[in-house]
């Protein structure tokens, strides 16, 4: 992969669109990244890093911090990178997520992350994970490989260089991928202690079954039993004992069962014997019980006998009745005449009342016909003014509602100032909030970046040697060299706290610029509320806005008053008006109407006169039949004859019932008679028993049964109980064979692959697979350190581990081939470390790109360091560079060490704005 042309646009410490086309570097050899230090070398590789993945090439840095901080709000945050891969031609763009300025109106909004990649046919990809996804696809790397071989940090290798083995595994697990092996070494750990666990569960069920065992009445078999639990018994001991007490309980069993069925057939027969008593007794009982009820039959007999009497004597009542019955029904038609009469005269009387009454009705309604013309006449004589009183009314509401309306549109502005007065305050607030945290930010950070130069100076006075010239000053004399203050504070740690330093003073300008702007609206709006006051109160508007308000709201309360009387004025005068009007209408319409109930009352009194006398005469004719006849009515006649036969219907009911019930009671008492005759024979031949002795025996079988039931019932649990364990005893034993022998061959597996065999070295699986990569990256490392140390070093894995107590395996050495010793690769100097972790950086990018697939990059950079190298070593690692840039390689070597700048021609320089941001430019 070889970059060609970048483009960053407010991208780090770059404010504008800065441009840089790579090409122009060649396609192969070295080439120098220079500039001051933070004025934004690394960011070149970030910028590649972040177009390709999306995220910056440190850890330290997050995607939503690279905005940069020099930029003017309008210009866009992207950076766009065009690269070549195996010979085709991609370019890919990226923004991230970060704040701009509105489209419309005030304020600030997000801009989301956006990502496009056009493909070598011109196919564009889009969405953020979809092009990273593509890229890797296309590069055949992640970008935790892509930072590990593309860029080669002196502080990042160093630690690789000087970790032990346990960091490298986490290392190199991230890197090749090796997290499998891992996996497998732990799925291996929980087989073997899910295994062991089955074991341990079987023994403990082993136990429980062992205590379920239950013991017969049988001391030989208890005390065996008890001794073999005391002393842990297992297998077949243990079966062979309970099979002996299963047998034992078998014979009881059988024997108990034996008697309980010789026990039941005799307490059967003496059942059959008390069943027989029991009722011989309850015939005795039912004897004594039935001649009680024959003496009770003989008193109802004669009883029903006197009351047959009683009603045959009243046959002379019930002729009686019959001919009274005849005689009633001869004059029924004398009383139908008499009740047509009574009809006649009721309906006459009705009609002549109907007709009076109609007739006083009408004469009333004329007289209230009357009083009302009188009243409405009146009362239009007084409404004459009514609809000129209206008119004046409506006027004068009209125009009250108008100033209504004034004056409260005036109110709603003068709350509207008190509000951006309330905003206008609260800005200020914020702006001062702001302010202060921005002092306080500035002040920590002046204070940590003198730390952090104090700290470098330090730093690289730590490394100085009398004759040996200065890094910084070129000086070879060193009388006042800077010492290092103890209180160190990180590169990381200064940048953050300037980026929170930044934030606070965009903040605070932000405020500022917020506060002057409310401050504006609030003068424009109190001169057009001015203007509105004078308009419409007729008269300056105070200084002090509450008495302005205090004012608006006195003038709003009195118009209200004002508009509430018009309106009541108003609807009053519309009311009489309508009066006026409907009383109007009405009074034609009340004269018409008096004439007609006139008319209407004349000719009901003529009609009362007519039926009066008709009435007279039927009434006559009525007291006549009257005065012939026993009862007042038909109706009253009818229900005498009524009463009369049902009353001689009830006399022959009576009869009948009286002979039913003699019948029925002589019955009855032949019935019981017989019964009693039946039982006093049945008892006189049947045989008589001892009930008494008979129950006791019968209770005492049933006894001694309930004995041999409950016997039979514990040998039986005992025999359910026994066998079961017997059942779990047996499959435990065939079992745990298979089990043991499982778990000694899987804790063996697990024991190997997690490097924890007793008495060998602690090697686990994965770390032997990463010990094969680590071999690889140490033979390509070594093609480099022995050019760089002119021969003298070489970098091999230890063999041998210190301890077989701790991981071991990818410890390092390195071998001085000057003296022919073997060290820890801790011993070598500043500048020698900085050469072997510069080799097995260069190393571990050979064998990353061939264990990925043979993927190649043609572009790399190597970040600082060389400022600890004398000069003899410095050529040396320049020629091993130089080495590795040979053919299509294309290195970058980012530093500020000034031999360097002489020694290599090709150039990406980077410098501080004065104005603010870097600027860049190349130099071939």
């Amino acid at each position: 992969m070889r970059p060609l042309k970048l483009t960053m646009s407010a991208f780090g410490p770059y404010a504008g669109e800065t441009r840089l086309d790579l090409s122009r570097l060649g396609e192969g050899g070295l080439y120098l990244i220079t500039g001051d230090t933070g004025a934004g070398k690394t960011t070149i590789f970030d910028a590649i890093t972040y177009a390709l993945y999306g995220e910056p090439s440190g850890d330290s840095r997050d995607s939503s911090m690279l905005r940069s901080k020099y930029a003017a709000p309008d210009v866009k945050t992207f950076v766009e990178l065009t690269f070549r891969y195996r010979g085709k031609t991609y370019r890919v763009k990226r923004n991230p997520e970060y704040l701009r300025p509105k489209a419309r109106g005030e304020g600030m909004t997000s801009q989301k992350a956006e990502a496009e990649l056009e493909l070598p046919d011109g196919t564009v990809v889009t969405r953020v994970r979809e092009v990273t996804e593509k890229i890797t696809e296309i590069i055949g790397i992640d970008r935790e490989q892509f930072t590990r071989i593309a860029m080669i940090a002196q502080g990042d290798f160093l630690k690789l260089l000087l970790a032990d083995t346990a960091e490298r595994i986490g290392i190199f697990r991230k890197l090749f991928r090796t997290g499998r092996y891992h996996d497998l070494q732990e799925r291996l750990k929980r087989q073997a202690l899910d295994l062991s666990r089955e074991l341990e569960q079987g023994n403990v069920a082993e136990r429980q079954y062992r205590e379920m065992i239950v013991c017969p009445p049988d001391p030989d078999l208890t005390r065996r039993y008890r001794e073999g639990m005391d002393k842990g018994f297992t297998g077949e001991p243990v079966l062979t004992l309970v099979r002996e007490m299963i047998e034992r309980d078998r014979r009881e069993k059988a024997g108990r069962e034996e008697i309980l069925k010789k026990v039941s057939g005799e307490r059967e027969q003496k059942n059959l014997c008390l069943g027989a008593a029991r009722k011989q007794e309850s015939m005795r009982r039912d004897l004594k019980e039935n001649r009680e009820r024959v003496k009770q039959a003989a008193e109802y007999a004669e009883y029903c006998r006197e009351q047959l009497n009683v009603e045959t004597r009243r046959e002379a009542e019930r002729e009686a009745l019959g001919e009274k019955i005849q005689d009633l029904r001869l004059q029924i038609p004398k009383y139908e005449e008499l009740q047509k009469n009574l009809d006649e005269a009721g309906d006459l009387q009705k009609k002549w009342k109907q007709a009076e009454d109609a007739a006083q009705r009408e004469q009333k309604e004329v007289e209230k016909l009357e009083t009302q013309l009188k009243e409405k006449e009146e009362v239009i004589s007084s409404l004459g003014e009514s609809a000129s009183e209206r008119e004046r009314a409506e006027n004068r509401k009209n125009r009250l509602e108008e100033r209504q309306a004034a004056v409260e549109g005036l109110e709603s502005q003068a709350d509207d100032f008190r509000k951006m007065q309330e905003e206008l305050a609260r800005a200020r607030d914020v702006f001062r909030e702001k302010e202060q945290e921005f002092q306080n930010w500035e002040a920590r950070y002046q204070q940590e970046r003198g730390a952090f130069l104090s700290e470098q100076a330090g730093i690289l006075a730590s490394e100085l040697a009398p004759g040996r010239p200065c890094p910084v000053c070129g000086s070879p004399d060193h009388p006042d060299p800077a010492v290092l203050t103890g209180q160190a504070v990180t590169e990381a740690q200064l940048r953050k706290t300037e980026r929170e330093r930044d934030r606070a003073d965009r903040e605070a300008r932000s405020a500022s610029e917020e506060a002057a702007r409310q401050e504006g609206v609030l003068r424009r709006s109190r001169e057009q509320l001015e203007l509105e006051y004078r308009k419409i109160l007729e008269t300056e508007m105070p200084e002090d806005p509450d008495q302005a308000q205090s004012r608006i709201r006195e003038e709003i309360h009195a118009a209200a008053l004002m508009l509430r009387e018009a309106g009541m004025e108003l609807q009053e005068w519309e009311q009489k008006l309508m009066q006026f009007h409907t009383l109007s209408s009405e009074i034609p319409k009340i004269r018409t109407l008096k004439e007609e109930a006139a008319a209407r009352g004349a000719a009901q009194s003529a009609d009362a006169a007519g039926i009066g006398a008709a009435r007279e005469a039927a009434e006559k004719q009525t007291a006549q039949l009257r005065k012939e006849l026993r009862y007042e009515s038909l109706q009253e006649a009818k229900n005498a004859g009524n009463s009369m036969i049902e009353e001689r219907k009830q006399l022959k009911k009576a009869l009948e019932r009286a002979r039913e019930q003699a019948v029925k009671a002589e019955a009855e008492l032949g019935e019981w008679k017989g019964k009693v005759q039946e039982l006093e024979k049945q008892l006189t031949d049947a045989p008589r028993y001892d009930l008494d002795r008979l129950e006791q025996e019968v209770l005492d079988q049933k006894e001694q049964e309930k004995r041999l039931h409950d016997e039979i019932t514990e040998i039986s649990h005992r025999l359910r109980t026994n066998e079961a364990a017997q059942d779990k005893l047996s499959g435990l034993y065939d079992s745990r064979q298979e089990k043991v022998h499982r778990y000694r061959m899987v804790q063996n597996l697990a024991d190997t692959a997690g490097g924890s065999l007793t008495g060998k070295e602690k090697i686990q699986l994965e770390t032997y697979i990463q010990m094969q990569f680590f071999d690889e990256i140490l033979r390509h490392a070594n093609l480099r350190f022995r050019i760089m140390s002119g021969g003298q070093y070489e970098l091999v894995r230890r063999k041998e581990a210190s301890n077989n107590r701790s991981q071991t395996g990818l410890e390092l050495d390195v071998i001085d081939h000057y003296n022919g010793t073997e060290r820890d690769v801790r011993s070598l100097s500043g500048g020698e470390s900085f050469m072997a972790s510069l080799s097995l950086a260069l190393g571990l990018s050979d064998e990353i790109q061939a264990s990925s697939g043979g993927i190649r990059l043609d572009s790399m950079f190597v970040d600082e360091g060389f400022g600890s190298l004398s000069e003899d070593a410095l050529e040396q690692a320049l020629q091993a560079l130089g080495s590795l840039a040979e053919s299509d390689r294309l290195v970058g070597i980012i530093s500020h060490v000034a031999e360097l700048r002489d020694r290599i021609d090709r150039q990406i320089r980077v410098r501080k704005d004065p104005s603010g941001g870097s600027r860049v430019e190349i130099v071939t």
